[in-house]
């Protein structure tokens, strides 16, 4: 792409696609977004199943294909997700899952059988940890499953689905992450990855909205992300943390350990202690020219809550470089990283 079209706003074929099957829940997290305790969330919307194959007919069309990760909500709440994944791989598209890790045990067998190229679950630690923030029995039951799973694979003879824990760093399990690796080594598991709560001071978040919002009148902007707005970083102790982290680099794991965002040692300490990213301010996001968001009702968005159009009306391939998105890619290229997003480990 030339370097006009690239100032225009224009972009590639994204690298990956998120399709967002439902965003119904069978947890509430306690830091979710979403479905926290303390929010009443929206009727779920569940895509439809004609609409989504016809989706990955187009998408296999674009050159590179994108791979495809299902996302939700809870993705395998949706009664075909399977006949998606199985559609996209005859297409020749790769597609892997985000999931809370408590529908496994019941999915096993589908889950090996539907070409799923990768499972990621969210996992934050022991039984102890987890289960106050996820929901009482959730650890027994995500590790029931990941037995299961592995009889099924074992069973077929594929490695496939490749299992991913995602722990989220927090302060009950700051300290406990070797211990927490040890206990998985040994789990049949491809990755342990290490991610950090997003968050958003209030004056990060309505900077970034006075931004956005001209760029899509009549839209309500950002209404996703207003829950992610927090007074200060969590308690999470960066002496503790860079403890763990170097004993983890250290030690040889039967699995890749991953630390999202993959920062120097020099730069977690503001990254942990601090509302803006530091050293981080003058990396600028890409996460816009090569990534989409489909929602279960084929809103295509950004990587935050703007709508650029509709996929079940307009083709992707248009509304990819619609005028909206052009817009926003200006907006991200001019600034970088919008305030909002300093947090963000992409």
């Amino acid at each position: 792409m030339n370097w006009l079209r690239r100032k225009l706003g224009y972009a590639s074929a994204p690298a990956g696609i998120d399709l967002v099957l439902t965003d119904d829940c069978n947890l509430k997290c306690a830091y979710c977004a979403r479905g926290g305790s303390s929010r009443t969330a929206p009727v779920p919307a569940y895509m439809e199943v004609a609409r989504a194959l016809d989706l990955v007919d187009e998408l296999a069309e674009l050159r590179p294909r994108p791979f495809i990760r299902l996302f939700g909500g809870e993705p395998f709440l949706h009664p075909e997700w399977d006949r998606i994944v199985r559609h996209a791989s005859d297409r020749g598209v790769w597609c892997t899952a985000v999931t809370n890790g408590t529908l496994l045990g019941e999915h096993a067998r589908r889950l090996t059988d539907s070409g799923l190229l990768a499972v990621g679950i969210s996992l934050d630690g022991h039984a102890g940890i987890h289960d106050p923030v996820r929901g009482r029995g959730t650890f027994d039951r995500i590790m029931a499953g990941l037995e299961a799973l592995e009889d099924c694979r074992k069973g077929s003879g594929s490695p496939h689905p490749l299992v991913e824990i995602y722990a989220t760093v927090q302060p009950s399990n700051v300290g406990r992450l070797v211990e927490f690796a040890r206990f998985l080594a040994g789990k049949p598991i491809a990755l342990l990855r290490l991610q950090h709560l997003i968050w958003c001071t209030p004056e990060q978040f309505e900077r970034t909205r006075r931004l956005v919002a001209p760029l899509f009148p009549g839209q309500a902007v950002l209404e996703e992300e207003a829950p992610y707005q927090r007074a200060g970083p969590p308690d999470v102790d960066p002496v503790v943390f860079l403890r763990q982290k170097r004993e983890l680099e250290r030690t040889r794991w039967p699995f890749k350990v991953e630390f999202h965002p993959n920062l120097p040692d020099r730069q977690w300490t503001p990254f942990l202690t601090q509302s803006s990213c530091g050293p981080r301010d003058s990396e600028h996001c890409r996460n816009m020219e090569a990534y989409a968001y489909i929602r279960p009702t084929g809103a295509l968005r950004p990587c935050v809550s703007v709508e650029i159009g509709n996929v079940f009306e307009r083709p992707f391939r248009e509304l990819w470089n619609a005028a909206g998105f052009r817009a926003f890619r200006r907006l991200v290229r001019s600034h970088g990283r919008l305030p909002a997003c300093a947090r963000c480990p992409d």
